[in-house]
């Protein structure tokens, strides 16, 4: 007789693993993305435009200092604008490596998540285990469960995430089971 149950899913992951490492990027969003590629088009063509404007409101300023003087304004708007994207690039680079400093840190003080991590998926919750420590988490908790192209993320919050590495399923087990028994152990808690 065939029961409705779905038996525990067993696996281990490394958290230093470059999967694990890009999967975090996948989950939290940190990817360039269409979008906002999309979005820096309209902005480089949003400064175009207001370069032409300014050129036509303020031209009669340079004429007034010299006539010659309107050959040499588009280039002065234009090296305003090169300027101050590269400003902003430069203290976006500074922030990230500040941000990347800060992270090395706390990485640093995180002894407890190194080496691997065995994992168990049941109808309870997610069960990690490792040399160091031993957590549960309860599929209410699980803010978001996010397919990816590795496997899948379940997010807690905003900074943790646990991965289900498609390279690490048991034989014979593909993702889209592992997020059907997923999704079938949330309803029931749910």
């Amino acid at each position: 007789m065939m029961t409705d149950a779905v038996m525990p899913i067993k696996y281990a992951y490394d958290p230093d693993s470059a999967e694990s490492r890009f999967m975090q990027k996948y989950v939290f969003g940190k990817w360039r993305s269409a979008t906002e590629l999309f979005g820096i088009a309209v902005m480089l063509l949003f400064l175009y435009f207001i370069v032409k404007i300014a050129m036509r409101e303020y031209g009669g300023f340079f004429i007034q200092l010299h006539p010659a003087m309107i050959e040499i304004a588009p280039l002065v708007f234009w090296a305003g604008i090169v300027l101050g994207l590269a400003a902003a690039f430069l203290c976006g680079v500074l922030v990230n490596r500040l941000h990347e400093t800060i992270v090395e840190v706390e990485k640093e003080e995180e002894v407890y998540n190194k080496g691997p991590i065995d994992v168990t998926l049941d109808a309870e919750g997610v069960h990690c285990t490792s040399k160091h420590f031993a957590q549960f988490v309860a599929w209410k908790t699980v803010h978001r469960v996010v397919k990816t192209p590795q496997g899948i993320g379940l997010r807690l919050d905003n900074k943790h995430f646990i991965p289900v590495l498609a390279d690490e399923l048991p034989d014979g087990m593909t993702v889209d089971d592992v997020l059907v028994a997923i999704e079938k152990w949330r309803g029931h808690t749910a």
